[in-house]
């Protein structure tokens, strides 16, 4: 095996026991995930759909039920919560804010819309054509 792929292999086997990685949620006990950030878990269910995720974040209330509907479907809609967001759509590319009319509002770009937040909520989506 060459020097940089062992290396690579090194590595990934390191991350994937990191504390917070998908990997890692998916073998935590209940008692390890209730100690776990809600964005890691967040993460580990949509990179991997881990069950484990699921029931902590359900646990915790994290979504309404029709932001769950949302979620499986990766969907956003007016008035969904920033947590809900980055479950259906994964973390943003980038993002902006912009003041309109006195509001400031937060910009997340995704590959095929940005999404407008206040206060953490969902309040405009523009989709590109």
């Amino acid at each position: 095996m060459k020097k940089s792929h062992l290396l690579i292999f090194i590595v990934s086997i390191f991350l994937s026991g990191c504390a917070g990685s998908p990997a890692s949620i998916m073998t935590a006990s209940p008692g390890q995930l209730r100690s776990m950030e809600t964005l890691d878990l967040i993460n580990a269910w949509s990179v991997t759909g881990s069950e484990n995720a699921r029931m902590e974040l359900n646990r915790r209330q994290v979504f309404s039920a029709q932001e769950w509907e949302l979620i499986k479907r990766h969907q956003v809609a007016i008035g969904m919560s920033k947590a809900a967001l980055y479950a259906s759509q994964g973390f943003p590319n980038g993002g902006r804010t912009i003041t309109e009319a006195g509001v400031t509002l937060k910009g997340f770009f995704y590959r095929t819309q940005t999404v407008y937040l206040i206060n953490d909520k969902v309040v405009r989506i523009e989709r590109f054509r």
